[in-house]
């Protein structure tokens, strides 16, 4: 799980923004990792991002939808 953070502050925004759902994507999929999830508290959103064929496929959760995360068995969500 990954959440973009305040990080360098002498970055810009947009920046740090591109990193965690551009750079990121590109570098965990290099490293062969399944399954990441960006929390996101600006937006108020968490980001599945799942492998599916040779891509990750990305699911936006929100407000309510939140409350049914399907968490992968290994990590598990208590709630």
């Amino acid at each position: 799980m990954v959440s973009p953070g305040n990080g360098n502050r002498d970055r810009p925004k947009g920046a740090l923004r591109d990193r965690d759902y551009h750079t990121k994507r590109r570098e965990y999929a290099e490293m062969g990792i399944p399954e990441y999830w960006i929390v996101d508290p600006e937006e108020q959103k968490v980001v599945l991002c799942v492998v599916v064929g040779q891509s990750y496929q990305l699911t936006e959760l929100q407000g309510q939808s939140l409350t049914s995360i399907n968490a992968t068995p290994a990590i598990g969500v208590e709630g």
